[in-house]
Parts: structure tokens; C-alpha cells; sequence
């Protein structure tokens, strides 16, 4: 007998094997091979019928399998040397294995059927969700329950067809710009598909029972920026004339103050910032803008009522303004420069910008110091005098009265203003006196010479004493001096000698007089007699008047000799 690695194959038998079938050798003793069976029910190893040599009673010979134990077989007792088949079974264990199952076994294999095809059909139905969405799932509002990836892009492309941005501007203005003018369409972002490919489409039950989830993608769109740009510039909000420009805020002057107007911000608009607006909602898929909430989408005012130096200004020429001088006169009258007068005082340039000018307001004091200098100053260069014949007359006096003095009170006045200063005073006077009769000495008794009607009148203690016809000088040559003079002396019998004629030596005249009473010694003119006129009076002085003294009637002035004194006025007018 010899042994190969898979079977044993007896000595002098040849191995008839093919194709991985065991085949037996020739008959032993005369009977027919017993055929093969196959391995045994366990398939735990392979059986050879084996015949020894020389008559040897056969055997079984088991090759076992590499994990199983090899079994023998019951040797067969009808014959002999030849294996019983494993097929073959006693009454008594076939008798064995036929027992009775219990009824809770049976359920429990029947729960495990139902639950095994309830889950093939769970199973079943939702590979069914592998290209299509599950009910109950919306996809950027759009109802997306059975529906597949192409038709929901579809109906994203179909209200991106249909989009339009409705822009909303300064005031409330809308216009509305149809996606189709700015060739506005739908890009596919791939979302629908990778939201399809994540789902877990072991959830279609809770979707048949009403469950909702909502996904938003990013619906990827497009646009000609060129056109967007050609329909804003052909909005109404953009046409000249249609627009109206920002304002500063500035000062106005209101009840003698100066108040601020607040700025305003027109409706002007920045093309790039309203193209860059609107296309960033054109990008978001967004329906509504709103430029008039965006204060960078219009042109500005570059002064705004807070202005720091707005406000600086407005407070300064208040202040200004809010100085009051006061004049009191010496009538009892005021004068008073106040808002009223200061607001005229300040100065605008061209833009419309107030501010006080030193050189302006200069100006302004010295026109005003004049005009009420010529209002108040009373200078005079005479007294009134009661006439007896002329009325009310000037008598020829030194300067006096009222005057203002102008350059003081200009510079006092303009440093009271610029320094806010308010006052009330008098105006500062480089004149502040009159001069009455009483001042020049002249009282109730004085001579009183009337040029015009050729007489004389004496006043003593109020009383007129003496009166008479006279010659004065002559008019047009020798005039007698007009004004207040005094009697300086009293003489008799003087000789009244002219000027020197062209020799130098020779007197013009030579006149002996017996009453002498000069008032002007140093131009030789005073009261005398004038024995040689035999007349007085009328427009004789216009003519052949005297070299400029005043002659009398001898008898007349005889008498005023011996009444006036020295020191009484004489008054010629």
C-alpha cells in the first residue's frame, strides 16, 4: 500500500484519479466497486475503499480535513469489509430527530419574517430617494419633495428669469430694474446636487408624516455690468434738474442775531457708489435696495450746522452784537449804538461768510462819531444880543459852545466795540462852554451902535439914556470894526491923526476934536464930535463915511462923555 499527500491508494492499485475525482481500481474478489458517495454529510473528510493485498479483508481509510477529526464508519454486518454509507440512518434516530416545535417559537420566527420584509421594504423604498428629494424638504423656498436635482434648478432658473431689483431713493422715489435689462441669469452652483448626494434618504418616512427641512444654496447668478451701468444712468434720480444739490449750513441773521441754518442734504447722487450698491444686490440675488438709507450714496454738505468754527463764528458776532453804548447828551437826550446799529458793521465775503473786519467797523465809528458830532456840536463865534432895532443878533464873540472830540471819541468808541464793552456815558468834548453878555461883561449899561440904521443907542441900568443919529466909517474903505469893544479912555481936545501918505511924513489928516472916547485904540477908532457934518444918519457911511470912527452931533456926545465910564461896553453890529 503507498500514500500520496491526498489519499491512500493500496499497493497494486492504480491510481485512477482525473480532474479531482477519486475513481476505484479493478473489482476485488469478483464484485463490482462500490461507488462513491461523496464526503460525509459534515463534509469533514474524503472515503476510499481500500482492498488490501492477497486477500486481505477490505477497509475503510478516512483522509481527514485540515480542521475536523477524522470518523470511522460502522462496518457493515450483511458485508463484509465494505463501509457502511453515511447516508444510511436507523428507524430509531430518524425517530428522534422528527420532535414538535413550541408555539412561542413559531411566533417569534414569524415576528422575525414580518420584521426581515418590513425592513426590506424600508430599505427598498428609500434607495428609490436616491435621485430625488424627500418629502417635505424645501430648497430656497422652493418645494423640493420628489422632485430632482435638473427640475429644481429649473425653477430656480425661472424666478431668476422673472427677478427684478426695486430701488428705493432719497424722498421715498422707486424705480425698478428687470433683471432681463441688465442680463441677469441663473449660474448652477452645483448646491441642489451635493444637498441631493448628502441626504439621508433613510429619513422618507418622517417626510411622508409632514417632517419639513429647509436648505438654502447659494443660486449662483450673473450679470453685464455694462448694462447696469446703462440703466442707472438712464434713471430719473440721475437726469440734471432732477437732483438737487447738498447745502451748507450757514449764518443768517434773525432779529439782530445771528442764528445757523442747519445744512440740507439734497438728493445728489455718487454714480460709483450707487453702482457699486446695486450691484452688490444684483450679486446677493437681493429684490430691494435701499440708496436713500445710505448716506454715502449721495454727495455730501461739507458744513454742517455743528461746525465747530460755525458754531465759534456765530457766538463771536453775537457777542458783537450784544454790546449796547449809550450817549447821554447834555439836551437830556440819548443816543444808543446797539444790534441794531452794530449789525450793519459786520462784514461778507462773496461766499456768504460773516466775520468782523477791524478795518470795517473803523469805518463804521467814524462815519457815526461824525454824523453825531454834527448833530451835537454847537461851536460859536458870537453872542446873541437883543437889538433895539434888529432883533435877535450875533454879536462877535471868541470861539465857544459844544464839541465833540472826534479823535478821542473814535478810538474810546472802537475799542468799546471790539472789546465788547457795554456803557453808558457822555460823549468825550474838546469843547464844553458857552460864553454869555453876562460872561463878557456885558450887563444893563452898555452902548449899543446899529451900522445899518446909522444909530446909537445908551443903556444905563436897563434904561435908555441916550440916543442919536451918527456917521459911521465908510462902508466900503474904512468900515468901522464890528463886535464887542469897551470904552478905554475918556479925552478932550484931541488932534486924530491919519496914516502917513506915500513920503512917510505927511498925515492923511490931521482932526482936532473936543470929545474923545476910542474903543479900538489900536486901529484908532472910538465916539467923537464932528464939527464940520451937518449931517447924521441915512446911507451917508456908504459914500462919505468917516476912516472908520463914529461920529456924533458935539451935543450928544458932550453928553455921553460925561455919562459913560471906562469899561462900558460898546456893542457894534
Amino acid at each position: 500500500m503507498s500514500l500520496d499527500e491526498n489519499n491512500f491508494v493500496p499497493d497494486g492499485f492504480a491510481d485512477d484519479r482525473h480532474m479531482g475525482e477519486e475513481r476505484y481500481g479493478a473489482p476485488v474478489y469478483g464484485t463490482e466497486p462500490e461507488p462513491w458517495n461523496g464526503p460525509s454529510e459534515e463534509g469533514a473528510g474524503r472515503s476510499y475503499n481500500v482492498v488490501p493485498d492477497m486477500g486481505a479483508a477490505p477497509y475503510t481509510a478516512e483522509i481527514p480535513t485540515v480542521d475536523e477529526e477524522p470518523q470511522r464508519k460502522e462496518e457493515s454486518s450483511d458485508v463484509p469489509g465494505v463501509l457502511k454509507e453515511e447516508s444510511e440512518q436507523d428507524p430509531e434516530d430518524e425517530k428522534k430527530k422528527k420532535k414538535k416545535f413550541p408555539i412561542w417559537q413559531i411566533i417569534v420566527i414569524c415576528l422575525a419574517l414580518i420584521t426581515a420584509g418590513l425592513v426590506g421594504a424600508f430599505l427598498y423604498i428609500a434607495s428609490t430617494y436616491e435621485d430625488r428629494f424627500i418629502e417635505g424638504t424645501y430648497i430656497n423656498g422652493i418645494y423640493a419633495g420628489d422632485k430632482g436635482v435638473e427640475e429644481i434648478e429649473q425653477e430656480i432658473r425661472q424666478r431668476v428669469e422673472d427677478y427684478s431689483i426695486e430701488v428705493t431713493f432719497r424722498g421715498g422715489a422707486k424705480e425698478t430694474i428687470s433683471g432681463q435689462s441688465i442680463g441677469y441669469e441663473y449660474v448652477s452652483s452645483g448646491g441642489v446636487a451635493k444637498l441631493l448626494k448628502e441626504q439621508d434618504t433613510k429619513e422618507w418616512l418622517s417626510g411622508k408624516f409632514g417632517a419639513e427641512k429647509t436648505f438654502t444654496v447659494s443660486e449662483a447668478t450673473k450679470y453685464d455690468p455694462e448694462k447696469l451701468s446703462a440703466v442707472l444712468n438712464s434713471l430719473p434720480e440721475m437726469q440734471p434738474g432732477n437732483y438737487l444739490a447738498p447745502t451748507n449750513a450757514f449764518l443768517a441773521i434773525e432779529n439782530n442775531a445771528f442764528t445757523i441754518i442747519p445744512e440740507t442734504q439734497g438728493n445728489t447722487l455718487i454714480y460709483d457708489e450707487l453702482f457699486n450698491k446695486v450691484s452688490q444686490a444684483a450679486a446677493g440675488s437681493a429684490l430691494t435696495v435701499d440708496i436713500g438709507a445710505d448716506e454715502n450714496a449721495y454727495e455730501k454738505p461739507a458744513v454742517y450746522a455743528d461746525n465747530a468754527d460755525l458754531v465759534s463764528q456765530r457766538d463771536n458776532l453775537n457777542g458783537f452784537l450784544q454790546t449796547v453804548i449809550t450817549y447821554d447828551l447834555k439836551d437830556g437826550t440819548t443816543r444808543t449804538i446797539d444790534g441794531s446799529t452794530l449789525i450793519n458793521w459786520i462784514s461778507q465775503d462773496e461766499n456768504g461768510w460773516y466775520y468782523i473786519d477791524e478795518g470795517n467797523v473803523m469805518a463804521n465809528v467814524e462815519a457815526y462819531v461824525t454824523a453825531l458830532a454834527a448833530e451835537v456840536d454847537n461851536v460859536k463865534t458870537g453872542v446873541d444880543f437883543q437889538s433895539s432895532a434888529l432883533g435877535v443878533i450875533m454879536l462877535p464873540s471868541a470861539t465857544y459852545g459844544l464839541q465833540i472830540g472826534k479823535d478821542q471819541e473814535v478810538a474810546q468808541l472802537f475799542t468799546e466795540i471790539m472789546e465788547r464793552t457795554s456803557t453808558e456815558r457822555a460823549p468825550i468834548y474838546s469843547m464844553d462852554y458857552t460864553i454869555t453878555l453876562s460872561d463878557l461883561g456885558i450887563g444893563n449899561t452898555y452902548i449899543e451902535i446899529d451900522i445899518p440904521n446909522q444909530h446909537l443907542y445908551y443903556y444905563k441900568d436897563g434904561v435908555l439914556t441916550i440916543e442919536s443919529d451918527i456917521v459911521s466909517g465908510s462902508e466900503y474903505t474904512t468900515p468901522t470894526p464890528r463886535g464887542i469893544f469897551y470904552i478905554q479912555n475918556r479925552e478932550q481936545n484931541v488932534t486924530l491923526l491919519g496914516p502917513y501918505l506915500a513920503d512917510g511924513k505927511t498925515r492923511s489928516y490931521t482932526t482936532l476934536v473936543k470929545y474923545w472916547l476910542p474903543f479900538d485904540i489900536a486901529n484908532g477908532v472910538g465916539l467923537h464930535d464932528a464939527s464940520w457934518r451937518a449931517e447924521f444918519g441915512g446911507d451917508i457911511y456908504l459914500g462919505g463915511g468917516s476912516h472908520g470912527c463914529v461920529n456924533m452931533p458935539e451935543a450928544v456926545v458932550a453928553n455921553l462923555f460925561y455919562t459913560v465910564s471906562v469899561g462900558t461896553p460898546v456893542l457894534v453890529f
